[in-house]
């Protein structure tokens, strides 16, 4: 589904809590490949829920060759917000991830990065995997949607096996 443009702005001014993770002294520097990724928090996080749910998302995400994405957002949506969120922007709520081609901006449900009992059970459920399983999966089909600029499923579907197999990175041609 396509999101309407004048409405993404607001979307992402409105719901957005930017946060600047400090690197610890005497930590070793993050891969290269994050340099040009941005990590979000949905507001009604706490500082230090965002924080630590940042950093289970990075980790997945830096196992990624996110450097054909260039610039690129990844914002978390608390589970109790995901819903609504998906709802009012006409998506499938049974999906826990979405991209915006637009504002190269990706959302992550909670649940996939932390526990969210209820919801992990449903997630479990409607896509037959563990939740690890089902963050790279995520990670990998929007990512399918990124390098194609292409909303196409069977596009990203096709990125994403060629990422989960760790072949060389292509976008099928046509529609």
């Amino acid at each position: 589904m396509r999101f309407q443009v004048w409405l993404l702005p607001v979307v992402l001014q409105v719901l957005m809590l930017g946060v600047v993770v400090p690197q610890p002294a005497g930590a070793s520097p993050r891969p290269d490949r994050l340099a040009t990724q941005h990590f979000f928090c949905h507001t009604g996080y706490q500082l230090n829920d965002c924080l630590a749910q940042i950093e289970v998302l990075k980790r997945a995400v830096a196992r990624f060759p996110t450097e054909t994405l260039g610039k690129w957002t990844w914002v978390l949506v608390r589970s109790q917000d995901w819903k609504p969120l998906t709802k009012m922007l006409g998506l499938n709520a049974d999906s826990p991830a979405f991209t915006c081609l637009e504002t190269k901006t990706t959302f992550i449900e909670e649940a996939l990065v932390a526990k969210v009992s209820g919801r992990a059970h449903e997630l479990i459920v409607r896509w037959h995997m563990g939740m690890a399983e089902l963050l790279n999966t995520a990670i990998e089909h929007e990512m399918g949607h990124a390098i194609c600029h292409s909303l196409d499923e069977n596009k990203a579907k096709y990125v994403a096996e060629v990422l989960e197999q760790k072949r060389p990175l292509s976008c099928p041609v046509g529609s």
